[in-house]
């Protein structure tokens, strides 16, 4: 899910043409190549979604421990500046990227400025997070909008969680600009013990979203639980499933191991073979 996600993508078994209907006197047509490339868009802003949160988390934990955490800090890249104040029970983090790009310890690039800020009750089982952008460019994608995360410091299973609620619009290098709205849900279940190591974090993510493009939209969800481990530039297991009008197409991240491959599958055809780019 990460930078140029499906841009080497074997198409070749992908030759034939789905009709929508999309009133009763128009249609719209959808070549399999087009719902790729939907998927490949969606990918991109799960992958900024994803950075975002662990942008997010990665200040929490550094406010919670009062900036004790050294090693929260070498998260960030050095080009990376944090300005933080706390004052009136709330504190506030502004992260910023500069204007000509930092390279994440994922690859990816980011640009421009996150503003993160919560209350200073850090032993609250709930916490609400908010945060917001200014000129901020993930991998040469604009991202804009403003939401919260939800934090909990134990969920169900014992585990800290947070859930990240999503408005956001992406402008693409092309000039195309997607939204999405919906969650995704965090569960973190290796490196709870250790968090003055952030880079050995493991999270399950679920959760569902819409996300609209100029001609149609794209509903998700997950449907195996995703695992993202934090060193790791892809997702490296769990499955998707991806919905249009009347074309439903499956993504598999396979079964653990930190490779650059997945499998995707349109109305129960034959799985192909995708490469992730970096």
């Amino acid at each position: 899910m990460k930078t140029d996600f499906f841009k080497k993508m074997a198409l070749a078994s992908f030759a034939l043409t789905l009709v929508a209907c999309s009133g009763d006197d128009d249609e719209k047509t959808e070549t399999q190549e087009d719902l790729v490339e939907q998927i490949t868009m969606s990918s991109d802003m799960d992958e900024a979604a994803d950075d975002i949160l662990y942008i997010i988390e990665n200040q929490y934990e550094e406010q919670s421990t009062g900036g004790r955490n050294q090693n929260t800090n070498q998260f960030l890249p050095e080009c990376a500046t944090v300005t933080a104040t706390a004052s009136g029970g709330t504190w506030e983090a502004v992260v910023d990227f500069g204007t000509t790009g930092c390279q994440m310890p994922n690859g990816n690039i980011l640009k421009g400025i996150i503003a993160i800020s919560g209350t200073t009750d850090f032993a609250a089982m709930s916490q609400t997070i908010n945060y917001s952008f200014e000129d901020f460019y993930h991998n040469n994608r604009l991202i804009e909008g403003d939401r919260h995360v939800v934090r909990v410091l134990e969920n169900e299973n014992g585990n800290p969680q947070s859930t990240i609620e999503l408005d956001l619009s992406v402008t693409f290098a092309n000039g195309a600009v997607a939204t999405r709205q919906g969650e995704r849900v965090w569960e973190w279940i290796e490196g709870v013990n250790t968090m003055f190591n952030p880079l050995d974090n493991v999270y399950l993510v679920t959760g569902m979203w819409i996300t609209t493009f100029p001609d149609n939209s794209l509903t998700t969800e997950i449907s195996t639980p995703l695992r993202v481990e934090i060193t790791c530039p892809h997702i490296v297991e769990g499955s998707v499933n991806f919905s249009t009008n009347s074309n439903a197409l499956v993504l598999d991240y396979g079964d653990g191991n930190c490779d650059n491959t997945a499998t995707v599958s349109i109305n129960g055809g034959e799985e192909s073979t995708i490469f992730l780019g970096n």
